[in-house]
């Protein structure tokens, strides 16, 4: 035996043999250890920064966030959280056809006879007479009679002066400011008599600066329109004027009355609402163009501002033109609303974030009666899962996908 190992030993080679045969493992561990150590390494590297994801970039609160700050004294300007239910759906504020202020306007309606002659006022004046006549020549009762009928003058654009007055040939002055057509006629026929043969007056207003409205805007024909004893109403002065000049529902028509504004969008007036108000005399009247819009905001593909279009916008065709949630991004129990509700003094506007649930059934229908109002502004909240998707994106750019699956592997 001790021979046999002697001559191993002997043979040519025989060190160089041994000391690969241990080289070799020792090198092949060498580079597994680098190997584990990197994974370690990125291991060790994701756990880290996955703990830090909230510093990554984001585009919005999340639901979690939202919830956390209506209870929390961080909330300085004291906005209220509802969910939408049957019970929390608030009315439209055109259901009845009338914004606040124009039903306010439409209790002001200070009484002011539009009958009534003022100063600056332009008259229509016919006299008529019997026989001889003072003012013209006779009119026969046909072609075959020399009977004499009548004969009269017109005179129309008497102007009623600063004080009130005015003067007529074989009348003289005349004070008539604040008195009806009708009394002004007794006036001119008694001042006639015994210079006329059964002389009769009639007398009507032409022009009225008192008794007149001011049409201004996005309208037709700007101007300013008499009021007549039919007691126009909006609508009726809109018509007259030769309606908007822009889409119905993007004007909105305000009202000037004794200091008083009322407003409303011109599309949600209805010949039978309050809001279709009667006219009273000095009434300014402007009509806008104020296109109703919304913005969306957070998980969504585009972050936009869209215009109603339509008289009323439903939120569930709100989130529908914009695509709804984004799939991929969205918390879709997290869909809120942000709006500022009308406070009961009328002052500055209560905040209120209105939130609807997507994974409950019933939502979609609540969300086929929620009207949306102007200036209406949609949040879509990213789903827990984003800032860990946007990490995992982040590494794929810096590393490769096959390190990062590699990472994730073990």
């Amino acid at each position: 035996m001790a021979e046999e190992i002697a001559e191993k030993q002997s043979r040519p080679g025989s060190n160089i043999a041994a000391m690969g045969s241990i080289t070799m493992p020792f090198a092949k561990s060498k580079a597994v250890a680098r190997h584990t150590a990197l994974r370690i390494g990125c291991l060790a590297f994701l756990v880290t920064t996955l703990a830090g994801c909230a510093a990554l970039p984001n585009n919005g609160p999340t639901a979690g966030r939202i919830q956390r700050l209506a209870r929390s004294p961080e909330n300085m300007i004291g906005f209220r959280l509802i969910d939408i239910t049957p019970s929390t759906i608030p009315a439209s504020p055109t259901t009845n056809g009338a914004s606040n202020s124009m039903e306010a306007l439409a209790a002001n309606v200070p009484y002011q006879s539009v009958d009534t002659i003022r100063p600056g006022d332009r008259l229509s004046v016919g006299i008529y007479e019997v026989g001889i006549s003072l003012f013209g020549g006779t009119t026969s009762l046909g072609v075959q009679s020399q009977i004499p009928l009548a004969s009269g003058t017109q005179l129309s654009g008497v102007l009623v002066n600063e004080n009130g007055s005015i003067h007529l040939p074989f009348v003289g002055t005349l004070n008539v400011a604040g008195y009806a057509p009708e009394t002004v006629q007794k006036m001119i026929e008694t001042r006639l008599k015994g210079m006329s043969q059964n002389p009769q007056a009639l007398v009507s207003i032409v022009d009225s600066v008192a008794n007149s409205v001011y049409v201004t805007g996005a309208i037709g024909k700007s101007g300013r329109y008499n009021l007549t004893a039919g007691h126009e109403r909006l609508l009726d002065l809109v018509a007259l004027a030769g309606g908007p000049l822009v889409d119905l529902e993007d004007a909105e028509i305000r009202v000037v009355r004794r200091g008083q504004v009322g407003s409303i969008s011109l599309g949600d007036i209805r010949p039978e609402d309050l809001a279709n108000i009667v006219l009273a005399p000095g009434d300014h009247i402007e009509v806008l163009k104020a296109v109703r819009s919304y913005t969306v905001f957070g998980a969504t593909d585009k972050i936009s501002q869209v215009p109603f279009g339509v008289r009323t916008l439903l939120l569930a065709e709100a989130l529908a033109r914009v695509g709804g949630p984004a799939e991929t991004r969205a918390n879709p129990k997290g869909v809120f609303l942000f709006r500022l509700e009308p406070s009961p003094d009328g002052k500055d506007g209560q905040p209120i974030i209105y939130r609807l649930d997507l994974m409950n059934p019933q939502s979609y229908f609540l969300a086929q009666r929620f009207a949306m109002r102007d200036k209406d502004l949609i949040y879509i909240a990213n789903s827990a899962a984003n800032p860990p998707a946007k990490f995992i994106a982040l590494i794929n750019q810096l590393f490769g996908p096959v390190v990062t699956a590699r990472a994730l592997a073990q």
